[in-house]
Formats: C-alpha cells, structure tokens, sequence
C-alpha cells in the first residue's frame, strides 16, 4: 500500500539524486564542449535530438504499465499484474527491433542530413549505431523501471540514474579526448545504459518478489485493456516530443551546427530547474490511480493542493532566480559569451510556469484513467507549434523558435486544459486559486524582493561561492516565508 511516507520518501530521495545529477551535468557539458569544439557537440547534440525521437516507439506504454501496476497492487492482483508487465515487454521487444532498424538508417543517410564537419562518415555512423543499441536496450528494461514507479519507488530508480551519472562523469573524463569523440561519447553511453539498467532489473525483482517474466503470462484481454490506454498516451508522447525535441533539429537544419549551442544551454538549463519539479507528477500518478479505485475524490483534491501548489511555488522560484541570476551563471559556467542564452532560457522557462502545475493535473488525470481529451489537446498543440516555431524562425531567429513553443502552451495547456482537468477532479476554481494558487503568493514576493536588495551586493568578481550563497538565501526566503504563511492561514481557518 502507499502512504504519505512513500510520497516524501520519493520526492526528497528524487530532488537530492537531481542536484547531484545537475552537478554532474553541468560539468560534463561544459567539460565535453570545451574538449570537442562547438560544431562537433553541436553534432552530438543533433544526434542525441533525433534519438530522442525513439521514445516514440515506447507507444504510451509507459504511462500504461504504471497505472496499471498500481491498480493491480491496489486491487492485489498478482496474475493481472503479471501479465500487464509480460504484455508490455512483448510490445517492447518488437519497438526495441524497429529502433535498430531506425537507427541504422540514419547512420547510413548521416552525410545527406547533416554536415559531419571534420568527422568521417564510419566514425559518425558507428557513434549512431552504439546509439541505437543503448536506446534498444533502455527500451526494453524499462519495463522494470515502470514496475517500480508504479509500487511508488521511485526512489531507487532516482538513485540508480544518480549513480548512473557519476558513473558517466568518470568515464568520460577518462576517456574522452578529440580523437574520436563521438564514437568514445557513444560507448561511455551504452556502458553506462548496461549498468543502470542491470540495477533496475535486479532492484524490481527484489521490491516485487511476486513478478514474473514469461511467455505464459501472454493474454490477449490484458493487452487490448492497456493497448486501449496506450493508444491516446502515445499521442500525448508524440505530442510532448514534437514541442520538446523538434526545436533543436529546426535550428539544425536551418543554421550551422554551431547555432544549436545558445538554444541548447538555455534548454539544458530550463530542463536543470524543471526535472525535480516535474517529479512531483510521476510521484502522485500512481496514487492518484490509488485513490480513483477507490472513488476517493477527497484524496485527490489533496494530491491538488499538494501536488500542484508546491509545483507552482517551486517553478515560479525558479524563474525570479534566473531573471536576475541566470546570466551571471551562464558566464560562469560556460566561460564564453553565450548572452543570448539567457533570453532563451526566461522564454522557455515562463512557459514551463504554465506548464508544469498542468503537468501535475494531466499525472492525476492519467491515474485516473482519463487520457482521450488529453492526447488530442496535446496533439494540436504540437503541431501549431511546429507551424509556429518554423514561422517565427524566419523573423526572430532562435528567439522566434522558442516563442513558438511558448504561445501554444498558453493557449492549449492553461486557458484549455487547466478548467477541464478541474471539473474531473471535482475541484471548483475558485476553491482551486484559494486553497492552491494565492497560498504561493506571499512566499514568491519575498523571494523577488530578496532577488532585487541581493543583486546589488553580488560580487564583482561573480565567484560561483557567491551565486551559491544566494541560492540558498533564498531557497531559505522561501522555506520559511511559506512555513510562517502555512501556519497563518491554519489560525485563520480555526479562528
């Protein structure tokens, strides 16, 4: 069973796994570009964009498999349960087939893609194929990492790809050098695919001693039941990859490879701030499909004031920080003058201020089973935001592109969205601005007036030491502004 345990285990376990993540990240990019020169990571970057694209094969099986696993545990179905995860792997091994198939076509029409630059064509086909095998072999073990999500231990699987990480930094550093780097940054990633994935096999079994993998456990009735969510949860992948990856190969096939850099530090670093938040949803899913079982609407009124009220507080914290700080880490971090970065990442991160407490909704909606208006809202946002982004692209260059994704999201994800996921939930709005959204309020004015006196007394010489301590001056504003409010509004309520 799942309890209020389980939940902050998840999230803390998750947000302490992602800033040792973030650490590594952020010196592995900047170690891996100043080693490798801009158009040869630009490269490596647009490879990485179109592989990206493979999570498409997953079908919307992912989501499926957590939902059910969690329904299945809930009801104490061990042989339903068991044949969700055996149908699941089935569909995986035929999509893991038709990603190698997939990725020895790019390596083979590599040279009329894209520029390959000071690279050979073998060297660059051969980093596509190692590629394809990590990305086959992801594919099919993930399964395992949707067992574990969906009996609430995320936990594990944070710190098995916190550990994954570390693991990475040590190999490239070691091995990474000009001569062949994108062969030696494919095999560092398949090695390290192999490691994460062992783990999270052996860790499934482990916290699941009643799952089972065979082809007995086959059954045609269990595969139309999840094919039948699936379906519609594939459409929100497709969507949720034509808005998140189709950037950067737009930028790639209209500019050199060199311009996907200012784009992409910008996005790696919205996707730095974003990710912990993010968690929250992938968190409360399996309890909210907990709670649906169980016609429990109260419980999932909570998951709202928790789930999203914390999620906005957390994304809006993140945005002030980068307004008045982010540039002042970018010069840091990256050593050289990428000034447009900033821009882009304000851009891309007021969007995901939208975005994210939606995102939560959308993870309690899934849990609830309820995907269809979902997936085609998604899908008609993806597509006016490659129409819009290819349009913009012509008269705002990089900025353009990012204001394609953003306008959408607008529209689509907050004035659509946000009042039909509401009305499932049986939250009314007015109760929903009360009780989630104007709690945050007092807590992120703190944070903005302490972001505005701090910045003045901000050392000249821009030492990381002194961006740290802001970091945590004002994670503290927050903390303990939202503590003092919190305990407030308790008064109030009882007065």
């Amino acid at each position: 069973m799942f309890d209020k345990i389980s939940l902050k285990r998840n999230l803390i376990t998750g947000w302490f796994c992602h800033l040792v993540s973030m650490a590594v990240g952020f010196y592995l990019m900047r170690y891996v570009l100043l080693v490798i020169g801009d158009d040869n990571y630009g490269l490596w970057v647009f490879i990485n964009s179109i592989a990206a694209y493979s999570g498409l094969m997953y079908l919307g099986f992912g989501e499926t498999i957590c939902r059910y696993i969690a329904k299945y545990n809930t009801l104490e179905d061990d042989d339903r349960m068991n044949k969700a995860v055996n149908v699941v792997m089935v569909v995986y091994c035929f999509m893991g087939f038709a990603i190698l198939l997939g990725a020895g076509l790019f390596a083979w029409q590599a040279p009329n893609i894209i520029d390959l630059g000071e690279l050979t064509h073998q060297e660059v086909a051969t980093a596509i194929m190692l590629i394809g095998i990590s990305m086959t072999i992801g594919m099919i073990t993930s399964v395992f990492g949707g067992v574990l999500a969906g009996t609430q231990r995320m936990d594990l699987i944070k710190l098995t790809t916190a550990s994954a990480f570390i693991i990475r930094l040590s190999l490239t550093y070691l091995l990474l050098s000009k001569e062949t780097p994108i062969v030696t940054l494919s095999f560092i990633f398949l090695m390290v695919t192999i490691f994460e994935q062992s783990i999270i096999i052996y860790l499934a079994f482990k916290n699941l001693p009643s799952l089972r993998i065979g082809l007995k456990y086959w059954d045609t009735e269990i595969f139309k039941e999840c094919a039948g969510f699936s379906g519609f949860a594939f459409l929100d992948v497709i969507s949720h990859r034509l808005i998140h990856a189709t950037d950067v190969i737009i930028i790639g096939l209209y500019f050199p490879k060199n311009v996907i850099v200012p784009y992409y530090i910008a996005s790696r670093l919205c996707s730095f701030c974003i990710q912990p938040i993010k968690q929250i949803g992938y968190v409360v899913m399996p309890r909210a499909s907990q709670f649906s079982t169980k016609g429990d609407f109260q419980g999932l009124k909570g998951l709202v004031k928790k789930g999203v009220g914390l999620s906005i507080l957390l994304v809006c914290s993140a945005f002030i920080g980068s307004w008045f700080f982010a540039g002042n880490f970018v010069d840091l971090w990256m050593k050289k003058g990428y000034e447009e970065s900033h821009v882009l990442l304000l851009i891309l991160l007021g969007a995901h201020v939208l975005v994210i407490p939606v995102d939560i909704l959308k993870h309690i909606l899934y849990g609830m089973g309820i995907i269809r208006f979902i997936a085609f809202l998604g899908m008609a946002e993806a597509i006016v935001n490659l129409i819009l982004s290819i349009i913009l692209l012509h008269y705002y260059q990089l900025i353009g592109v990012a204001l394609g994704t953003v306008i959408p999201v607008i529209v689509f994800e907050f004035i659509i969205l946000t009042p039909y996921a509401l009305k499932k939930i049986e939250f009314p709005p007015i109760e929903f601005i009360k009780t989630v959204v104007f709690p945050q309020f007092l807590p992120l004015v703190a944070l903005f007036v302490y972001c505005l006196v701090i910045e003045n007394y901000y050392p000249g010489d821009k030492k990381v030491i002194g961006l740290a301590l802001i970091t945590f001056g004002g994670m503290a504003i927050v903390g303990i502004t939202w503590l003092a409010n919190h305990k407030l509004v308790r008064l109030l309520v009882k007065a």
